[in-house]
């Protein structure tokens, strides 16, 4: 990275709430909903996908957080799913409708990505950035903390709504592309699963 002032750091619990709305920032105008129901669901996500501190780190400036990649080993379980059933009691019926599809959407394209993934991967699960390099040096710092444990591949899944290019410009290949329409509020969105070897 070429900022001094950015700075690398493992990603804790205490970092959640700042993810949280980093990225309600980043996707909330792919759902139509309340801003309590956004907050709720984003955070949700971030919690679902933080399930191995050894992989995920943030970068951060004096402004603030700047990007994330959550990461994990195939097989950490998910996170958040008590947390995410107690925090949508307060919603009505359909934004809960619309939580439950979103969290059935993320957990069925993390099966189909783990279905490719060996015992010796990792696997990137949630991955953002509002700066430019800072994704960059989060691929960079993940692969290098995969390859000092003899992590083999690197997977991930993405879909239409996200910059899929990205991946393969960073040496991704495509193993897989699917239709997902396990969330109504999404509809059906093609979704791809890459690999890096490392």
């Amino acid at each position: 990275m070429q900022n001094a002032e950015l700075r690398i750091e493992p990603f804790t619990l205490a970092d959640i709430s700042e993810a949280s709305w980093l990225t309600m920032a980043a996707w909330s105008g792919e759902l139509v909903a309340s801003r309590q129901t956004k907050q709720l669901l984003y955070e949700g996500m971030v919690r679902y996908y933080y399930r191995n501190e050894n992989y995920s780190y943030k970068i951060s400036d004096g402004e603030g957080m700047q990007a994330f990649l959550l990461a994990g080993l195939p097989g950490n379980a998910a996170g958040g799913s008590t947390w995410w059933g107690q925090a949508i009691n307060c919603l009505s019926p359909q934004e809960q409708e619309l939580v439950q599809g979103y969290h059935a959407y993320l957990a069925y394209n993390g099966q189909r990505m783990e279905a490719f993934a060996g015992a010796d991967d990792l696997l990137l699960h949630l991955f953002i950035s509002r700066r430019p390099g800072c994704g960059q040096g989060l691929l960079t710092q993940v692969e290098q903390a995969a390859g000092q444990r003899q992590k083999k591949g690197l997977l991930l899944w993405t879909d239409e709504t996200c910059n899929y290019a990205y991946y393969r410009k960073n040496g991704f290949q495509q193993l897989d592309k699917f239709p997902n329409s396990c969330s109504g509020a999404l509809g059906k969105l093609q979704t791809l699963i890459y690999r890096k070897n490392i």
